[in-house]
């Protein structure tokens, strides 16, 4: 969630909020996390969950990153059953299977 959070809040429209949403779909929790930005250009989101890649506006505006932040979160939400996916735009969710 970190990763999806600093994500929103680094590449996003820094005019806008960043959006949380959360619901309950079965035994799985379901969160969607939106910087209000335009999300990566079509030719990036293939490689968006690869280690160690950065899209190139990130790269050419000198921002910090490692190029790891989604590929760790996703590594980790399938660790315990989940996923994280990108929706649409810079939407990004979140899945995991809730606790007993």
């Amino acid at each position: 969630m970190r990763a999806l959070l600093a994500n929103a809040l680094l590449y996003g429209d820094q005019t806008r909020p960043v959006r949380i949403e959360a619901q309950r779909v079965g035994d799985r929790m379901h969160m969607i996390v939106s910087g209000g930005g335009p999300g990566p250009d079509s030719d990036e989101i293939p490689h968006l969950f690869e280690r160690f890649y950065r899209g190139r506006s990130a790269a050419e505006a000198g921002q910090a990153g490692s190029g790891l932040g989604l590929f760790n979160a996703r590594g980790i939400a399938r660790t315990h059953g989940g996923d994280v996916r990108r929706l649409d735009g810079d939407r990004f969710e979140l899945e995991l299977p809730l606790m007993d």
